[in-house]
């Protein structure tokens, strides 16, 4: 869930650590150019997984699976967060990334998508071993 790899000149940090790694841009005058791009990419895809999610938990309706729900919610957090930040900056090139006030709004709406996302990867794991369990017993 955690790691960085190397990447061009610097490094790419991935999975939660990249909360972090954004935390630490904002506060520490790091946002590189194209920042807002990489904000609505990642928005976006975490609709996508609430798109998912709650197709999935209509599939899966006669289980009762509340970590399904509860994945939902996290992800729909998350999702939100992280629209509530391509709104302040919206690309390309949209807000400014040195407003001290934008900095302090940018810093809540990362830290909020973290614990949602962290929350959100608890309830799939639950998920994964929901499906694991049907598929052991032969049911699909």
């Amino acid at each position: 869930m955690t790691g960085s790899i190397k990447h061009a000149d610097g490094e790419l940090t991935k999975g939660i650590a990249a909360y972090d790694a954004w935390i630490e841009a904002f506060r520490g005058d790091g946002i590189v150019p194209f920042f807002a791009y990489n904000i609505a990419v990642y928005s976006e895809l975490r609709q996508f997984a609430v798109q998912f999610l709650r197709r999935l938990r209509e599939d899966f309706v006669e289980h009762d699976w509340t970590f399904i729900t509860d994945a939902l919610h996290h992800y729909e957090a998350v999702a939100s967060a992280l629209q509530g930040l391509a709104d302040l900056f919206p690309f390309p090139g949209g807000g400014d990334p040195k407003d001290a006030q934008n900095i302090e709004k940018a810093v809540n709406l990362l830290e909020g998508a973290k614990r949602a996302e962290i929350d959100g990867l608890q309830a799939l794991k639950h998920l994964r071993e929901a499906l694991g369990s049907l598929q052991a017993e032969g049911i699909q």
